[in-house]
């Protein structure tokens, strides 16, 4: 009943509504972002990237806070997971910051490492796994269940690579990754986790 609900929901709103419904849920749940997986650069880089109005400064404080924190950590924003690295620069990037230069370090140099010459192997790879695992509604599933996160995540690999959502390698009966994520969206709390959620989540929204 709360997919048909929410599929209905949708069938009635424009991509613009959806867009500014979810930018205020971010914006009023996640007042000063951080360096953080949640309240942080996903909801710096979603606002950016939105076109939605934000107040300049709601960037700036982002800004002083990634400046603060890498200050802190003596340039070291992690020393196992380099995936906080790469956020944190796409943040940046977002709202025009030079991640060459936050507080005086370089946040490009540890990504600048890796062996890059079997990266468009693994990118095939993992897209021939991503094709396989997509689900018969078009969308993904992780840890035990559907959740809209799931979806966002490979849209935005997608959307990277320069693939579209109508690639026949992730249409399924018909329906694409959006198809699916937007049976999450709510007109009027933004999207929600699983489905069975009768509010919008702080992290579905962001990603």
């Amino acid at each position: 009943m709360i997919v048909s609900q929410v599929a209905f929901a949708y069938d009635g709103a424009d991509f613009e509504e959806v867009i500014n419904t979810t930018a205020k849920c971010i914006y009023e749940t996640t007042p000063d972002s951080t360096v953080a997986s949640i309240g942080g650069e996903w909801a710096v880089l979603g606002l950016a990237r939105s076109g939605a109005q934000v107040p300049d400064s709601y960037f700036e404080k982002y800004y002083e806070n990634a400046v603060s924190f890498a200050k802190s950590r003596g340039g070291v924003l992690h020393d196992k997971k380099y995936t906080e690295y790469s956020r944190v620069i796409l943040a940046l990037t977002a709202i025009g910051k030079n991640p060459e230069n936050v507080g005086g370090y370089n946040l490009l140099i540890p990504l600048g490492d890796y062996e890059k010459n079997r990266v468009k192997k693994a990118i095939s790879v993992a897209l021939e796994f991503l094709s396989k695992a997509q689900n018969e509604n078009g969308g993904f599933s992780s840890w035990g269940g559907e959740n809209s996160e799931s979806d966002s995540q490979v849209i935005t690999a997608l959307c990277a690579l320069g693939i579209p959502m109508t690639d026949a390698r992730f249409v399924k009966n018909g329906h694409t990754a959006f198809d699916n994520l937007m049976t999450f969206y709510d007109k009027d709390t933004g999207f929600r986790h699983t489905y069975d959620e009768s509010v919008a989540n702080r992290m579905s929204a962001e990603q």
